[in-house]
């Protein structure tokens, strides 16, 4: 049985997972085990419970009653094991200890940069020695600093750029470069925060995004220099004239083939003036289209590297729009 319950009116501080900076826990014995597992999904640790004052035998008790009941060595869900979103990930940091944080694929997933899968959850410990918890993939580091980790969903997990870094070698290339469009798209990291981890001295996943950040830069060329491209290749290939640079609906488009309703618009961050730019001209893609345009978005790069299939896709829109007209 365990002991009967006592008051302990004297704060405590303990380390809570989430919270930078430790907590004060007071009150009865009870309630002090709530008040950490409140904030922790329903789970607590020894360290914690030691912490606020609760003997090592008196946990024996509680457990054995039932009132904790065990996960991983050290760690305790409150009252009861019924799954929640998470709580597997709170038991695995709990399981680690100090200076864990989740990563690799994990923390990927947490940032909705990878689709969620059953796979092992990924800790990084920033310690030389410590629990390898069944099911869970312990990384070891010394460099795990404090701008490495973010709090997500009240639990520490790597920072964005750092996440990418750590996947890279466990991706395969196109998976891993929706991973970044993925981070790039939700604000997550800049590109200067990408460069900066791509340089990082050791990190085997460094060499692999500076490989992508590489293939993807853009070359400096002119709107000019991009229509003059598209022209070239619709005359190669005796496709119909455009207008270039044409005004429709409000809206000035690179490309335009008014009898067929098509238009050709060329994407590129050097020439739209950045990402801002970027996005408004996707919104206009979006109100041309609901306008009864059919919008085709090319590239700088599939004009340079892949013309044939620029060609092939322009062609075959107007084919179809062609057609349609006939109808």
């Amino acid at each position: 049985m365990a002991s009967p319950t006592v008051g302990d009116e004297t704060p405590h501080l303990v380390e809570v997972l989430g919270v930078r900076h430790p907590v004060a826990i007071s009150g009865e014995r009870e309630d002090r085990i709530a008040a950490i597992a409140e904030m922790q999904r329903g789970r607590v640790s020894r360290d914690q419970l030691l912490a606020v004052g609760i003997a090592d035998r008196t946990i024996f008790n509680l457990a054995a009653n039932g009132f904790l009941r065990r996960g991983h060595r050290g760690v305790y869900a409150v009252g009861h094991t019924a799954p929640a979103p998470l709580t597997a990930e709170t038991e695995a940091l709990l399981a680690c200890g100090e200076h864990a944080a989740l990563s690799h694929q994990t923390a990927a997933r947490l940032w909705k940069l990878l689709p969620e899968d059953d796979g092992p959850i990924h800790v990084t410990i920033r310690a030389r020695n410590g629990p390898r918890p069944t099911g869970v993939c312990v990384h070891r580091t010394n460099t795990l600093s404090r701008r490495d980790v973010r709090v997500v969903e009240r639990l520490p997990v790597t920072s964005p750029a750092r996440t990418i870094v750590d996947v890279a070698p466990r991706l395969d290339d196109r998976t891993f470069e929706r991973a970044v469009d993925e981070a790039l798209v939700q604000r997550l990291v800049s590109e200067r925060e990408l460069k900066a981890a791509a340089a990082s001295p050791g990190r085997p996943g460094a060499p692999i995004l500076a490989a992508l950040l590489e293939r993807q830069r853009e070359p400096a060329i002119t709107r000019s220099q991009a229509e003059e491209r598209m022209l070239s290749l619709t005359r190669a290939a005796q496709l119909p004239a455009p207008i270039v640079n044409a005004r429709v609906h409000g809206y000035l488009v690179d490309f335009y083939w008014p009898d067929l309703a098509v238009a050709v618009e060329v994407q590129g961050y050097k020439f739209h003036s950045g990402r801002a730019a970027f996005e408004r001209d996707t919104r206009k893609g979006a109100k041309l289209t609901a306008a009864g345009l059919t919008v085709v978005y090319v590239t700088w790069r599939q004009m340079d590297e892949e013309p044939y299939a620029v060609v092939a896709r322009v062609a075959q829109v107007l084919a179809v729009a062609q057609t349609r007209r006939a109808a």
